[in-house]
């Protein structure tokens, strides 16, 4: 579903890996945007790609994220017995604006992998924001609090509802894409998608797993 001529948004970029390996691959136009200074600032360039220092949530202003020794830095706050680092505030926009500011009117993929802020983004975006979307690869946190799992479900609901098919491709919720029925995806590709891709990726990472504990 992507070619040259596509528009991803790469939401948590880190260090740019996702952007860059899309753009090598499909020569499309990315846009990102990474909370993390550091991050950013390792950003290899582009000329396809965009980089925008700011997280992505359900309001545009600012946001404060908290960092951990020993996991990514996140807006849902510390887990029993932790105690963040540090904490940074930065500038913060919602998917609405985002679009409307990169004059944005359809997105062929949209990667979200930012540590909880996925919850107020999609709580924010109206139905029409959502639709604009194709694709959505999503890594939901609920992995790391329980809490939430019900708000993350009752997303899934929603999109489902608005006629994206929904596919897991791990047990929880930390690999989930969303596709756009409208996007004439065949229904022999999702199957397969349901069935080879999400069985083989299984696989290979049980076996990673193995292997870790030898």
């Amino acid at each position: 579903m992507l070619d040259s001529d596509s528009l991803v948004l790469d939401l948590g970029a880190n260090d740019g890996t996702f952007s860059r390996d899309v753009i090598n691959r499909f020569g499309c136009r990315v846009v990102a945007l990474e909370a993390m200074a550091d991050l950013v600032a390792r950003i290899v360039p582009h000329q396809k790609l965009s980089v925008c220092h700011e997280a992505i949530s359900g309001s545009t202003g600012s946001i404060e994220i908290g960092r951990y020794e020993k996991r990514c830095a996140s807006v849902g706050g510390p887990m029993a017995g932790e105690t963040p680092a540090s904490t940074v505030t930065v500038r913060s926009i919602s998917l609405h604006d985002l679009m409307v500011r990169e004059k944005i009117e359809e997105i062929d993929l949209v990667k979200v992998d930012v540590e909880g802020a996925e919850l107020a983004m999609f709580d924010s975006a109206s139905d029409q924001d959502i639709l604009a979307c194709k694709q959505i690869t999503v890594e939901f946190h609920d992995f790391l609090y329980p809490e939430t799992t019900g708000h993350v479900e009752a997303i899934k609901r929603r999109l489902a509802s608005l006629g994206f098919r929904v596919i897991a491709f791990s047990l929880d919720n930390t690999d989930v894409l969303f596709i756009n029925k409208s996007a004439g995806v065949s229904l022999v590709a999702v199957i397969w998608l349901e069935t080879a891709v999400k069985y083989s990726r299984g696989a290979v990472r049980h076996a990673k797993r193995l292997l870790a504990r030898k």
